[in-house]
């Protein structure tokens, strides 16, 4: 995650760098029809619950070839899992990117509207704009500083995952009335 990549619908690339597996059409009769939703439902059951990472819509499981399993969405979108994969990672890195810009016009805004307020001798509310503009300033740098160094993330995440299973159970147990 350390360079903010553009990244073609058709050209995700897996963590390892290699082009995943990603058909579209080939397999499924509703999506090589451009089946509705109606239709979707009908041959292949009830969607996912996951959306296609390229036009939002629902995803059905579609088949499994081998241990190769496909999702696909009723305008014709196809994965693999490893495909859905990047292109979920690609949507978190994009929403968060998008995070730190909204974050930091934010803290701009702020510090204009704080400026303003102390020209107009209205000196407490300046503080307050000032301080909400300090605080967006700081989310934005420590999600600037996730996307940017993820070892640190998951050294985090590890931290955080031994912590809740070690002390998870016990808590709850001691909520319960036991130890």
């Amino acid at each position: 995650m350390a360079k903010r990549p553009r990244v073609a619908a058709g050209a995700r690339r897996s963590a390892s760098g290699a082009k995943p597996t990603r058909r579209t059409t080939e397999t499924h009769p509703s999506i090589r029809n451009n089946a509705t939703v109606r239709t979707m439902l009908r041959e292949t059951g009830a969607p996912t619950g996951l959306t296609c990472p390229d036009c939002g819509g629902a995803l059905w499981q579609v088949d499994a070839e081998g241990e190769v399993v496909h999702y696909g969405c009723h305008v014709g979108h196809r994965f693999t899992e490893e495909a859905l994969d990047a292109g979920q990672r690609h949507a978190i890195e994009e929403a968060l990117w998008s995070a730190v810009r909204v974050l930091e016009e934010h803290a701009d805004l702020r510090m204009r509207m704080a400026e303003r307020a102390s020209h107009a001798g209205l000196n407490v509310v300046a503080g307050s704009f000032a301080e909400s503009a300090h605080h967006s300033h700081a989310h934005a740098r420590r999600l600037r500083d996730v996307l940017l160094d993820p070892r640190r993330t998951r050294a985090t995440e590890s931290a955080h995952t031994s912590k809740a299973s070690t002390k998870g159970p016990a808590r709850a147990s001691r909520r319960r009335g036991g130890r």
